[in-house]
């Protein structure tokens, strides 16, 4: 569909690419999103209100980052600023883009 209309990039946010397969075969690259252990399990206790053990445990249910990043074409590290992780989003998309 994309290439009949002749679209150069399309961006697909899914966060469980890695572990559910099949769309990682029909893609071209890979761009995995990290941060540390802390930091996500202060955000996923804000955004989702659970308590500590539930956020973990949730952690521990997905594949740890360090195979996630195996199959990354670009790597951003979230566990800085938001300054920060925009400058490597920029960096990523002027990759893409050429």
């Amino acid at each position: 569909m994309y290439k009949k209309d002749n679209v150069r990039v399309v961006i697909i946010e899914a966060a469980l690419i890695v572990e559910k397969g099949g769309l990682k075969e029909t893609i071209d690259d890979l761009i995995v999103v990290t941060t540390d252990e802390e930091a996500q399990i202060k955000r996923i206790l804000k955004r989702d209100k659970l308590r500590s053990e539930d956020a973990i445990s949730r952690i521990n249910s997905q594949i740890p980052a360090s195979e996630k990043v195996k199959h990354a074409t670009y790597l951003i590290d979230n566990s800085g600023t938001l300054r920060e992780t925009r400058k490597q989003v920029e960096e990523v998309w002027e990759k893409i883009k050429t």
